[in-house]
């Protein structure tokens, strides 16, 4: 029944098997990770459940933007609130209770002090979050997804993400250096570390973020209701077919159905997420990060091609290299972590297959996105996941310079490039449909 089911779907009933396959040879590397540092396989699990629940959900950041842009769609983007209120809740009780016990922000800790979990997420606020977070915002657009948006697509076979990857990686070394740059300039030295329970107390902190959180959703409510007015909404998420619920009489068809095809919603997605996260800052100490991986398998990458990387900035990560590079880096594996979630919730749908159905000009569109994603997120010092969800949920003040910028650089590349390429279409316009209408 269950290849009925499959055949009817236009799914590949191979796939699951193939899924088994690649589980059994995950559990191998994450036995061997272990030999390499006992931490590692926790990285390895933390990605690949961020993986599997995007993939299973369609979650992402980009999506939010572009979805409300276009068809005033606010479910993800709501969903994106959501997730930043419970992750909050959630790291607030974290670091409260470490902070009462005597830790203290990472910024400020001495060699002998405890740190505060997530705090390492408390970054400068500079210039280099303005420029850094309008230019990520443009690229995310670009490639057609943001710095998890990329690994999940990745891990999915979509052909734009297997473009932006390797460009993003090039791109990371170049921003760190020119952000070292930039932070040594005098404009580079305006601002500092701001962490807000220093300010306003825990409780304090957490009801500015919610105040905060409640804006961005009246500003995203009025947006949807001027899309409504004005032209046309979508109002609900589209499935595909065999993503919806499953109306069947076969207890095997509709279980599998329900846990390894139906989709999930972003709700789901948001509050799994949001547990994921506090497992990984209970586990490791430090919040979900993507990009300073790819800063570190960049300049390895550059350092096997010939290159000297010997600016100060680059210190730390040689020192990395030196200690085994990017093969016994937490952050690599979880990023690869991410991708292999993905791969494995496809492969159990029997929907993988690689997708490179764009033009020459979209392949160039996709590379430039990775660049800006690469330089942006290191001139930001975050992604859309180290700086804005991790920033704002540890609540660094970074954390929300950037998201505003971000949004600023998206709506930005969207309103330029509007209906100029094919990942950009132009928006239709209730005069439009109207002028339509009577022209039929």
């Amino acid at each position: 029944m269950l290849k009925t089911y499959f055949d009817e779907n236009d799914l590949d009933s191979r796939q699951p098997y193939y899924a088994l396959i690649v589980l059994v040879l995950i559990i191998a590397y994450g036995l061997f990770t272990s030999t390499q540092a006992v931490e590692l396989p926790v990285f390895l699990i933390a990605g690949l459940a961020i993986g599997y629940v995007f993939t299973r959900s369609r979650f992402g950041f980009a999506g939010g933007i572009k979805s409300l842009f276009y068809g005033g769609n606010s479910q993800l983007a709501v969903s994106l609130l959501i997730l930043l209120g419970v992750t909050a809740f959630l790291t607030t009780g974290i670091q409260w209770q470490a902070a009462s016990q005597g830790a203290v922000p990472a910024y400020l800790a001495s060699a002998k002090q405890a740190i505060i979990p997530g705090s390492a997420s408390v970054e400068l606020t500079n210039i280099g979050t303005i420029i850094g977070g309008a230019i990520f915002g443009s690229g995310m657009l670009l490639a057609g997804g943001c710095a998890s948006g990329t690994l999940t697509d990745f891990g999915e076979g979509e052909g734009h993400a297997i473009i932006t990857l390797p460009f993003f990686i090039i791109g990371s070394p170049l921003g760190l250096w020119l952000s070292g740059k930039l932070d040594a300039s005098a404009i580079g030295k305006i601002g500092g570390e701001y962490y807000l329970p220093t300010y306003f107390g825990y409780i304090g902190s957490f009801i500015f973020l919610l105040v905060f959180l409640g804006i961005l959703y009246l500003v995203i409510r009025a947006y949807q209701k001027h899309r409504q007015q004005a032209g046309l909404a979508i109002n609900q998420t589209t499935y595909a077919e065999f993503e919806k619920s499953l109306e069947t009489s076969n207890t095997q068809v509709n279980l599998y159905h329900r846990l390894f095809i139906q989709r999930w919603s972003f709700t789901t997605a948001a509050l799994l997420t949001s547990i994921i996260a506090a497992f990984i800052i209970i586990t490791t100490g430090k919040s979900w990060g993507v990009t300073s991986a790819f800063t570190l398998q960049g300049t390895q990458l550059l350092h096997a091609l010939g290159f000297s990387l010997n600016d100060p900035v680059f210190a730390a990560i040689n020192l990395k290299i030196q200690q085994g590079g990017f093969l016994v880096d937490g952050s690599s594996v979880r990023n690869l972590g991410i991708v292999l979630g993905s791969l494995v919730a496809f492969l159990l749908a029997g929907r993988f297959h690689f997708k490179f159905n764009f033009h020459l000009k979209d392949s160039a569109t996709y590379a430039l996105g990775g660049l800006f994603m690469g330089v942006g997120a290191r001139l930001a010092k975050g992604c859309n996941i180290g700086a804005l969800y991790s920033g704002i949920t540890n609540y660094s003040v970074h954390g929300y310079i950037f998201l505003i910028f971000l949004v600023i650089g998206s709506v930005i590349t969207l309103s330029i490039l509007e209906g100029k390429l094919v990942l950009f279409p132009k928006r239709h316009t209730r005069q439009q449909v109207d002028l339509k209408t009577a022209k039929a």
